[in-house]
């Protein structure tokens, strides 16, 4: 609880560069899950057939 993505980590032409952003989207579809748990969070998400989710946004001007 309280913790944070401060940047993420990629690899470009044999170099690690720290990407940094306000907000990250985690869109995986039901492999979102797998990768939440590795980074200490659980989401209720399971494959199925025609799984949609919609969720409010809380700063619409972000």
């Amino acid at each position: 609880a309280g913790d944070r993505i401060l940047g993420v980590l990629a690899l470009k032409d044999g170099k690690h560069h720290t990407l940094r952003a306000d907000s990250y989207v985690l869109s995986l579809g039901s492999f979102s899950a797998v990768l939440a748990r590795q980074l200490g969070m659980f989401l209720n998400i399971y494959p199925a057939k025609g799984y949609s989710i919609t969720v409010p946004v809380k700063n619409e001007e972000a």
